[in-house]
């Protein structure tokens, strides 16, 4: 037997909340009722946490901006010999 389908309706939901709902659940690509669901199972411990707050950002840098940053960064990519002595 699977898992039962419930359904919740939320009433007195002000407008300002609906509409960073809808921006987070597009931003993430989901659907709102799926957002809602997620969120709500977050808030009481029973799904386990799942971020997308860098997603918007995700492939928005142009090939310049990624070359400057591998090499600002790139040293940091190098091991140390005698750190693994």
């Amino acid at each position: 037997m699977g898992p039962t389908q419930n359904t919740l309706t939320i009433e007195g939901l002000d407008a300002e909340t609906l509409t960073r709902l809808e921006l987070q659940a597009s931003r993430s690509g989901v659907a709102l009722s799926d957002l809602a669901r997620i969120l709500l199972q977050q808030s009481v411990g029973t799904s386990p946490s799942i971020n997308h707050d860098l997603d918007s950002l995700a492939g928005t840098w142009s090939d310049e901006e990624a070359a400057a940053f591998d090499a600002a960064t790139g040293a940091m990519r190098g091991i140390d010999a005698e750190l693994w002595r």
